[in-house]
């Protein structure tokens, strides 16, 4: 499992869930994917993304003023917190877990739906409607 587990469920949480929650699976799945992905990715990807989130862990402190952690934020404070961090000069250290965790938590098929993405191309049936960039006809 990756360090820094209830930061990466909390931060999942703030990024993702649209008012319903998240289901425990579902972030479980997240976790497992990413490990797997950051895995692949290397070791100095991994590294790094293990100290960003530490980071973030602790950002908090500075954004809000508080002596707290990112995953100790309640709901409301959390999306308070990364609304700040976003609009802020630390909003680069959101870019790196942002970026891979869009991309293992979409990849989940319930995800996929919840975004409206219903597998079929938008030209329909003929996919001779579709041309790559640069390619000629």
């Amino acid at each position: 499992m990756l360090p820094l587990e209830r930061t990466l469920r909390a931060l999942a949480v703030g990024l993702f869930d649209r008012g319903q929650g998240l289901p425990a699976d579902r972030l479980t799945w997240l976790l497992n994917d990413l490990e797997s992905f950051l895995g692949h990715a290397g070791p100095r990807t991994r590294g790094l993304f293990v100290l960003v989130v530490a980071v973030l862990e602790w950002l908090p402190l500075l954004v809000l003023g508080r002596p707290t952690r990112l995953s100790r934020l309640s709901h409301a404070a959390r999306d308070h917190f990364l609304e700040r961090l976003e609009r802020g000069p630390f909003a680069i250290l959101l870019a790196l877990p942002k970026a891979a965790m869009s991309l293992t938590y979409y990849e989940h098929p319930e995800a996929l739906k919840e975004t409206g993405y219903d597998a079929q191309c938008q030209h329909g049936e003929n996919p001779a409607l579709v041309q790559l960039p640069g390619e000629r006809r």
